[in-house]
């Protein structure tokens, strides 16, 4: 919102088929082709709940079990990424931090990279150089770790990326953010943080999106789990009745364990 793109044209990255969002300046880098030219971007990010307001989903928890939480999501997500053929899942964490358990088996088909310092746009703005750098010529970099995204929309942008010549993926939240973006060109300045933070300010990023000569195509909405009220709803989609199991397995096998030790009942908002 707040933001309008002269003269272009709106599209969206449908299930079914390949359809469009905008018209948009010039890359500044081209991609460069190598043998295994797909990569997904994953970062370790901390847990988004709030201790201020009592009444918040999840809040009172101890830190523990929120980032157990929290690393759930991030096991799902390359759970799923490593399910796209052809795909190399990169996934950045601060090497520092004590490795998760579910996280071990994931080294034989996932890359693990230490995560740089700075703001997470500046994490971003690496990993997305770096890519590129390495010779990957698509990529999906996920700003949200949802752990219900299926491989199925991994792929679907993908083959969006591989049919147009120039254009971008962007994966918006209900609540205005971006919880992924898929490029094929490195463009200069997309994620910098001088003056605006692109990721912190998603109206930031829009402008500079509006100004590439590219597409620009959309996913299907989602809203971002920076929240304890975010975190209720997402449980109550992965923890099924009936002790039905759930593509988020590891989510909700950890909300199972938490509502067992905590006696945790909310609904989402």
């Amino acid at each position: 919102t707040g933001v309008s793109c002269p003269a272009v044209l709106v599209f969206l990255l449908a299930h079914s088929g390949l359809q469009a969002l905008q018209r948009m300046g010039m890359p500044a880098v081209s991609s460069v082709k190598s043998a295994r030219e797909q990569a997904i971007l994953v970062f370790s990010k901390p847990a988004h709940i709030s201790r201020t307001d009592s009444s918040e989903p999840y809040a009172s928890l101890p830190w523990g079990a929120i980032d157990t939480l929290f690393s759930a999501f991030v096991v799902d997500v390359l759970n799923h990424a490593s399910e796209v053929a052809g795909t190399d899942v990169i996934f950045y964490r601060n090497a520092g931090e004590p490795l998760d358990e579910f996280l071990y088996p994931l080294r034989d088909k996932v890359v693990f990279a230490d995560l740089p310092g700075g703001t997470f746009a500046e994490q971003v703005r690496y990993a997305v150089e770096k890519a590129f750098a390495d010779g990957y010529g698509r990529m999906i970099v996920v700003l949200d770790n949802h752990p219900t995204l299926p491989a199925k929309m991994f792929e679907r942008i993908f083959a969006q990326l591989a049919y147009e010549e120039e254009c971008v993926v962007v994966g918006p939240s209900r609540e205005g953010k971006n919880f992924l973006i898929g490029l094929k060109a490195e463009y200069e300045g997309l994620f910098d943080t001088a003056g605006a933070d692109p990721i912190n300010r998603p109206n930031v990023l829009l402008e500079r999106l509006c100004r590439l000569d590219a597409l620009l195509f959309v996913t299907e909405q989602r809203y971002m789990i920076d929240s304890g009220y975010h975190v209720a709803k997402l449980r109550e989609e992965v923890v099924l009745p009936d002790g039905a199991p759930s593509a988020a397995a590891r989510t909700q096998e950890v909300f199972r364990i938490l509502d067992k030790k905590y006696r945790i009942r909310f609904s989402p908002r």
